[in-house]
């Protein structure tokens, strides 16, 4: 995989719900990144990551434990793993699942999980930065704080209203031009 990558390196891909990579990249992702943490490929370990975000739902037999083992606590695979273990932790509920027994499936961070959303949503930016650390979805990574973000911007930088009077004077000066 790091060969033909190697060859002609690809971009990153952007997460598209419903849309799934093909093999070797759909089952080996995860395992991808790890190779290139030992190779010390950054650019090869982002597109490793955003493979993985955009497949992670559908792999046959969960990667979280070799994840959870392999991947250093901060690294940017692991948070997104961590994350990703605690929301569907706390989806699934109590009892045994297949994250049972992970860090992350602890019931302490289900609250902070069920105020969070699905991680692929957000910027694979987020997953490098000080924010991604954080089980929570209040920085500019995520869309819906975006949106918020452009609509109070759209909504307290607008001009003030032209006073009375000021428009017919415009218009007066232009014609005097």
């Amino acid at each position: 995989m790091f060969i033909d990558w190697a060859k002609r390196p690809k971009d990153s891909v952007f997460y598209v719900p419903g849309r799934y990579s093909q093999e070797p990249w759909l089952s080996n992702a995860a395992s991808a990144w790890i190779l290139g943490q030992q190779l010390q490929a950054p650019a090869f370990q982002r597109y490793a990551l955003s493979q993985f975000v955009q497949n992670c739902a559908i792999v046959t037999i969960g990667p979280w434990a070799e994840i959870e083992e392999k991947a250093p606590s901060q690294s940017p695979l692991r948070r997104f793993s961590d994350h990703w273990v605690a929301w569907n932790s706390w989806l699934c509920g109590p009892g045994i699942n297949e994250y049972t027994g992970l860090k992350a499936a602890k019931p302490r961070l289900w609250s902070k999980a069920s105020a969070a959303s699905d991680p692929r949503t957000l910027d694979l930016d987020h997953w490098y930065e000080r924010c991604g650390a954080l089980i929570s979805r209040q920085c500019s990574h995520d869309p819906i704080v975006r949106q918020q973000e452009e609509e109070y911007k759209r909504l307290h930088n607008r001009s003030p209203p032209l006073e009375w009077g000021e428009e017919w004077e415009r218009a007066a000066n232009r014609r005097r031009r």
